[in-house]
């Protein structure tokens, strides 16, 4: 059975949060531990969890959704990039 497309804004919303979670996680290996690092994470990992709890069944199903929006998020971002790249040697 396939699984339905997700809407344009939930992968905008992935795509944010994992983004956001990515950079203060590289910001906090590279200045430490602080407050404001940690205030971004909690609300990237929220923003990226709420609709996967909000549509989960159990737990089991509730990781690996968020999992999954994560990654999926980290490719979109990816995908971003290397588009933009590519964009710029193919004129």
């Amino acid at each position: 059975m396939a699984k339905p497309d997700k809407s344009r804004k939930m992968t905008v919303l992935n795509s944010v949060g994992s983004l956001s979670l990515l950079s203060a996680v590289i910001y906090m290996l590279f200045a430490g531990f602080n407050l404001l690092g940690l205030v971004v994470c909690g609300i990237a990992l929220s923003a990226v969890a709420t609709p996967v709890v909000m549509h989960g069944d159990g737990i089991f199903e509730m990781l690996v959704g968020l999992f999954e929006a994560l990654f999926e998020g980290v490719m979109a971002v990816l995908e971003g990039i290397f588009s933009i790249i590519s964009a710029l040697f193919s004129w």
